[in-house]
């Protein structure tokens, strides 16, 4: 008989109490039969400070669920370690052993048994030395430090902490009695050009250095102060070598068991500077673990090499993607993209002054060229014309949402070159980019191993606007119907839909109370008519438990859309409003996103789930109309927790104006695992996602896959296209439907170029992961532009695609053909 699997882990900090979480949820979803003895020592035997941290929106998502319900976005460190404690000790004691001692495997008796070690935060020195885990450099990172005595302070502590964490180019620390440092973030540039002067504490013949100290100081309203000394420094953020190793314990050393390392112990990243991605860390890795021990058998499992191999490639892949983090929100890269701006602005203003100017060494530019950066303090017209319109830019920026406390404290930096690097370290460390930065055709990129949210901001561009939802269809070879459902879809708005369906009122649904009988054209008829005579309050809400039965049931939603057609047809029922009618050509995706809206949170991940196991489309809604993008976002946060059930290959297929596509092209492609998709646009299609998740096949001849079909719109919202973008860096690849509508003579139309601009990596950047194929709709006629098109579309590609990983082709009159060379060239499927 096995014995039930002893895991220890050694938790000094988050990413230890994260771990056994998310492997404790496994453990009880699972009925798997497990021990943790989770070793803790308490922030206050660490002597630890209390810093306060932002967890983004991925990050939350990649938490268990029982954790995700319980903490908020913003936290003090030892607040959310309390509350992970909290949680921990409502987890029976035979799943979960909290001991609050360090663990040493010194003291620690001869007999004592156990088949995995996790070295976790606090263990990244002595312990994980003694292991031998080797480390290496993964980044570097440059201060400049001021210390200096506090005379009159008009901020609070909290203020100065919550400023230090909208930005990374300064930080306050507190001291004892009055002493403060005041550190700056600097480049490798900036750092080599200092040199100081003891005797005086300043900086040797270099204004821009005590311009930076000075506007640190006003940042923060420090007017009075006594400086003590100036410093500059520099340090590591460190990577293990190997993830895991064999341990060999026991009296004569003949147990072999393994060790791994989580958290700090993995990444050695203290540097203020990273502050905001610490708390990312220690969750990414915590979660990385606990997935690999997702397994089907129910009863107990086995520890193997195995498992860690994948733990390891894992890390690796999450290595490449927090290097990346690291490089987008360096100094080095803030200053080169601040100088640039600058520069392009000259030059955009200024088009016949031919000198050329050099940007690659941010210091010897700002040496070269005092007056355009405002260095000299001899101001002439052109460097105040140049920086007064970028800084309007920059505070018109729609991307960027920051706290009021934050622009009103930005206002007092003097140099403004240095307000424009205050304000992009803001947009490095709140907007992360985060890509795999390394390309391989034989390795595919997992999607439960991607981080496919960004942290987005639901007040972005909620006023934007459109005439209409760009459904239009001018195909001269469309049959009748087509026309009369796009006159249906312009009379009938998505407010009024949803106002229709199931009104505006939370719907109180017991998920104790089943239904017994399944939903027929005369239960719909008894349940509906009691509210056509004030459809606005919704006439589906009385069959909404029918609905959750027919999702149980995992049939698709076109039973409602039968419903609605065949009593309207029939004229059946007094309905003055003529409600019925103008739903009529509504489908089932429809009546599933406003359902979806209307699912209870708690029973929202149940309800996916039964979509995901019958093979149902799960429908995005991110339109640009009022604030209905928040439907998509609300259902998007509960898919996260599908991902991670299995390891999902993403196919993207992306539908511009192609009347000439009715049928979605991966059922074309795949007409068994996507028969429940819809043929047609429908009321809720334009700025839409419809993704689907299907398991491997039982021989595995076909890879977990994940299918996404997206309908743009105009206009379409910020969310919208984040979401593309971050979808577009994992997919293994991407379809791209084009016709003639999309393009201006020969050139891209506005809405391609925004697609592209979204989808595509920077130019000569090898990191891209995807192959695309671009298919061109309109068939071949005479004197067609399809060949200098195609020559515009390869121009434009080629910087961002290898040769073989993008075509351009036009569509085939034997599309079964097409069709299944396309299969052949995706091979994983």
């Amino acid at each position: 008989m096995l014995q039930k699997p002893i895991i220890v882990v050694c938790s000094g900090g988050l990413s230890g109490l994260v771990f056994a979480l998310s492997l404790a949820e496994i453990f009880v979803t699972k009925e798997i039969s497990g021990k943790i003895l989770l070793y803790h020592e308490d922030y206050k035997v660490r002597n630890s400070k209390n810093q306060l941290y932002s967890i983004n929106e991925t990050e939350i998502l990649r938490l268990p669920q029982s954790v995700r319900d319980y903490v908020s976005p913003t936290y003090s460190m030892h607040e959310l370690e309390d509350r992970l404690l909290e949680l921990i000790k409502k987890i029976p004691e035979e799943t979960v052993q909290l001991i609050h001692e360090r663990f040493d495997p010194v003291q620690t008796s001869q007999d004592f048994r156990f088949d995995l070690l996790v070295l976790a935060d606090g263990y990244n020195v002595n312990l994980c030395d003694s292991f031998q885990f080797e480390k290496e450099v993964i980044s570097s990172h440059y201060e400049l430090e001021i210390n200096f005595n506090l005379i009159d302070n008009h901020l609070q502590n909290s203020e100065i902490e919550i400023l230090s964490l909208f930005q990374t180019r300064y930080l306050i620390q507190f001291q004892q009695n009055n002493q403060r440092v005041l550190k700056i973030n600097l480049s490798k540039s900036e750092f080599d050009n200092i040199e100081l002067d003891p005797s005086s504490n300043s900086i040797k013949n270099n204004p821009w250095f005590m311009n930076i100290i000075r506007d640190g100081f006003r940042f923060f309203e420090i007017n009075n102060y006594d400086l003590i000394s100036i410093s500059k420094s520099s340090n590591n953020s460190l990577v293990v070598k190997e993830f895991y190793k064999n341990y060999q314990h026991g009296q004569n050393g003949n147990l072999e068991n393994f060790v791994c390392v989580i958290g700090e112990s993995a990444f050695d990243c203290k540097s203020w500077q990273n502050k905001s991605m610490n708390l990312g860390i220690a969750i990414s890795t915590a979660t990385i673990l606990a997935e690999q021990f997702t397994v089907e058998q129910g009863v107990s499992f086995e520890i193997t090499s195995s498992i860690l191999v994948k733990f390891s490639n894992g890390m690796l892949n999450f290595q490449k993607e927090l290097v990346n983090q690291f490089q987008q929100k360096s100094m080095d890269n803030i200053l080169s993209k601040v100088i640039h701006n600058i520069i392009d602005n000259y030059n955009k203003q200024y088009p016949d002054d031919q000198s050329s100017i050099d940007s690659s060494d941010f210091m010897s530019t700002l040496s070269k060229y005092p007056r355009l950066f405002e260095i000299d303090h001899t101001f002439d017209y052109k460097s105040t014309s140049v920086l007064d319109e970028l800084k309007e830019e920059y505070v018109n920026n729609v991307k960027i949402s920051a706290p009021e406390i934050f622009f009103k404290k930005l206002d007092r930096i003097q140099s403004m070159v240095n307000y424009f690097i205050i304000f992009e370290s803001r947009l490095s460390s709140h907007n992360p980019y985060t890509k795999n930065v390394e390309s391989n055709k034989d390795v595919w990129v997992e999607l439960s191993q991607s981080l496919i949210l960004q942290d987005f901001d639901s007040n972005k561009n909620l006023d934007q606007k459109i005439e209409n939802d760009n459904i239009s269809d001018t195909s001269s070879e469309d049959s009748d119907d087509s026309s009369v459902s796009e006159r249906q879809f312009e009379s009938l708005s998505l407010e009024e839909f949803f106002q229709m369906t199931f009104g505006d009122e939370i719907i109180s649904y017991d998920a104790t109370n089943f239904v017994t009988d399944e939903l027929t054209k005369e239960i719909f008829k008894v349940k509906v008519k009691p509210s056509l005579s004030d459809p606005t309050n919704g006439i589906l809400r009385n069959i909404f438990p029918y609905i959750v039965d027919i999702i149980n049931r995992t049939i698709p939603l076109q039973r409602i859309q039968d419903c609605v057609r065949q009593i309207s047809d029939s004229k059946e029922l007094d309905d003055p409003s003529q409600a019925l009618n103008r739903l009529v050509n509504c489908k089932g995706r429809d009546y599933l996103v406003a359902f979806l809206d209307k699912v209870p949170k708690k029973a929202l991940s149940k309800t996916l789930l039964s979509l995901t196991r019958a093979n149902i489309p799960i429908p995005l809604l991110f339109t640009n109309k009022n604030d209905f993008n928040q439907k998509g976002l609300r259902v998007l946060k509960e898919i996260q927790s599908l991902i991670l059930r299995d390891k999902y290959h993403l196919l993207l297929s992306f539908n511009l104006t192609t009347s000439e596509l009715t049928t979605p092209f991966s059922k074309k492609l795949y007409p068994i695992i996507c028969k429940h998709r819809e043929d047609g646009l429908s009321v809720t299609s334009a700025g839409s996602i419809d993704i689907s998740f299907h398991s491997a096949s039982e021989n595995y001849g076909r890879k977990p896959v994940a299918i996404a079909e997206v309908y743009l719109e105009e206009n379409p919202h910020q969310t919208f296209l984040s979401l593309i973008n971050s979808f577009s860096k994992f997919a293994f690849y991407m379809f791209l439907h084009v016709n003639d509508q999309d393009f201006e003579g020969n050139s891209p139309s506005s809405e391609l170029n925004q697609l592209f601009s979204t989808i595509l990596a920077e130019p000569n950047d090898t990191s891209c992961i995807s192959k695309l194929s671009v298919i061109y709709w309109s068939k071949s006629k005479n004197n067609d532009p399809f060949s200098k098109r195609k020559k515009t579309l390869k121009k434009l590609l080629e910087p961002h695609f290898k040769s073989e990983c993008f075509k351009i082709e036009q569509i085939s009159n034997d599309l079964n053909q097409f069709t299944e060379k396309k299969k052949d060239d995706m091979g994983v499927l």
